[in-house]
């Protein structure tokens, strides 16, 4: 299973070129990644990723942006790696 958008809480300026990727397991966990760039976030490309337990609750987050606090453990995901090809 492929894609699940991630970003929590809060929104983007439109005008921003996406791309999400990611997959879950038959248990339900699963992992999130998102790659956006243009729009207010100028040259800066901004990375998140987002991994979730078997019961849909966040195990972890982060992005390369200051978007929200890191939080949880990379460990504790059910891929180990972000899946995002270049835009």
């Amino acid at each position: 299973m492929r894609g699940r958008p991630v970003l929590g809480q809060g929104g983007f300026e439109a005008g921003h070129d996406g791309l999400v990727g990611g997959g879950g397991q038959a248990d339900g966990a699963g992992r999130g990644d998102a790659r956006l760039a243009g729009g207010d976030l100028g040259s800066t490309e901004a990375i998140a990723s987002e991994c979730w337990s078997t019961l849909f609750r966040r195990t972890f987050y982060t992005d390369n942006v200051n978007f929200q606090p890191t939080e949880g453990d990379v460990a504790d995901c059910a891929f180990a790696t972000a899946d995002l090809p270049p835009l």
